[in-house]
C-alpha cells in the first residue's frame, strides 16, 4: 500500500488539507515536494485544472523555505521542511499562514485595522492550530 508519510521525519504526512470553515476555503500544505509531486496532490484533491496547472508551470517551486500559491479555489502552501532546522521550518510555516490570513480576510473585505484585529488574530490562531494538529 502506497502511503504519503515521509520516512525519518517528525512530519506525519508529506501533504494534507485543512479547511477554513467560516470563510469556506481549503488550504493544501505540501512538504519537500517537486512540482510534479504537487500536481499529483492537486489531482488527488480534484483540484487539477488549467488554472492550477498554469500556477505550477515551472519545473520546481522556488528555492525558498515556503511559498503561498493561489489556486482557482483555495490555496496551496509549499514548504521546505528540515527536522534539523525545526525552528526555521516552523517559523516559515507560520510566516506563510500569516500571509494566508491576510489574503483570506482581504478577500472577505475585512481590512486589518484596530476594529478587526481580533478577527485576524482568531483566524491566524485557528489556521495555525489546524496546521500543527496535522503535522504532529
Amino acid at each position: 500500500m502506497k502511503t504519503n508519510y515521509k520516512k525519518n521525519s517528525s512530519i506525519k504526512k508529506r501533504y494534507f488539507k485543512i479547511s477554513c470553515d467560516v470563510f469556506t476555503q481549503d488550504i493544501i500544505f505540501c512538504f519537500n515536494m517537486t512540482t510534479s509531486d504537487i500536481l499529483k496532490v492537486l489531482k488527488k484533491y480534484n483540484a487539477l485544472n488549467d488554472h492550477n496547472k498554469a500556477v505550477f508551470a515551472e519545473d520546481s517551486p522556488p528555492n525558498v523555505c515556503g511559498t503561498l500559491y493561489f489556486l482557482e479555489v483555495g490555496y496551496l502552501i509549499a514548504l521546505k521542511w528540515d527536522d534539523n532546522r525545526f525552528r526555521t521550518s516552523l517559523s516559515c510555516a507560520i510566516h506563510e499562514i500569516t500571509h494566508l490570513t491576510h489574503y483570506i480576510l482581504r478577500e472577505a473585505r475585512t481590512p486589518l485595522q484596530e476594529e478587526t484585529e481580533e478577527v485576524y488574530a482568531y483566524l491566524m490562531a485557528d489556521l495555525t492550530l489546524k496546521f500543527l494538529n496535522k503535522v504532529y
